[in-house]
This record gives C-alpha cells, structure tokens and sequence, in this order.
C-alpha cells in the first residue's frame, strides 16, 4: 500500500537511475578493454603489466561504485524534494 501511496516520479526514478548506472557499467566496461587491448601479449605478461591491468581493474570498480553512490543521492534528494 505504501508503494500505492507514492507518487509517479518516486516511483519510475529507481529504474531509471538503474538503467543510467548500468550504462555507466558498460562504458567502464568498454574503457577498460580498450585500454587493455592497447598493451600487446608481452607487456601484459610482465610483472608491471600486471600491476597496470590490476591498477586499471580498481580504477574502473571505483567508478562504478561511486556511480551508484551518486545515483542513490539523486534518488534521497528527488524523495525530500518530492515530500517536502
């Protein structure tokens, strides 16, 4: 009842900041591999190149989660908005 109770924006924005978010994911996914295809078998296999792909994997997690970090603040500022 209480999802009845909401109004239409609160209730479509979960979905939406969902679907930006996962665009979000796949274009870090689409930058890593980029990124990682321009390094050649060789330099991937070095000790520093592994280093580089570890350093490229935390760097794109991060953006990911501080993307979803930031879509849930959208939602918490458009619900006290919405309810005030």
């Amino acid at each position: 009842m209480i999802f009845l109770k909401m109004s239409w924006q609160l209730t479509f924005l979960p979905v939406f900041l969902i679907v930006f978010w996962l665009l979000l994911v796949l274009k870090n996914l689409s930058s890593f591999r980029k990124e990682f295809q321009k390094m050649d078998r060789k330099e991937r296999s070095t000790e520093l190149g592994k280093l580089f792909i570890k350093y490229l994997q935390k760097k794109y997690l991060w953006r990911s989660i501080l993307a979803m970090i930031f879509c849930f603040a959208i939602y918490v500022l458009v619900y006290f908005i919405i309810r005030a």
